[in-house]
């Protein structure tokens, strides 16, 4: 399984993998050293609720498939809401600061242009694309 795991992976297009491993999973991942921080708590609970589902998802197909980015609009969708709300101070201790207020803007560009990755991907898995890349 985790050789078919890893194999769907590197046949993903270079830059995606590179997006994924440099870019959108550590600027998620970072929420755990952030759990001092309302928006650190938040992105945490929201990464590893997607962490869940698609680990499931991803053992149960053994690869990665357009299916992920149905847990990335379920939950990362209303964290990109709470986090606006954040920033404006509407939740939370008054308006963000320092640390945190830098943290939520890398989020909402980083889980926004994924996101808008994940409309096209859901689209097309619910018009029947059940392709899993790496496997024949």
């Amino acid at each position: 399984m985790i050789k078919d795991i890893v194999r769907s992976f590197t046949s993903l297009p270079l830059w995606v993998q590179i997006w994924l491993a440099a870019f959108l999973v550590p600027v998620n991942a970072a929420a755990f050293f952030l759990l001092d921080t309302w928006a650190g708590v938040a992105t945490a609970i929201a990464a590893g609720l997607v962490v869940v589902c698609n680990g499931f998802l991803i053992a149960r197909d053994r690869g990665l498939g357009k299916v992920l980015a149905i847990p990335h609009l379920l939950f990362w969708g209303p964290l990109e809401c709470l986090l606006i709300a954040r920033l404006l101070g509407i939740v939370g201790n008054g308006a963000p600061e320092g640390t945190e207020a830098v943290y939520i803007v890398m989020v909402l560009i980083m889980n926004g242009i994924s996101l808008a990755f994940d409309v096209v991907d859901t689209v097309a898995w619910a018009k029947g694309d059940r392709t899993i890349p790496g496997h024949t």
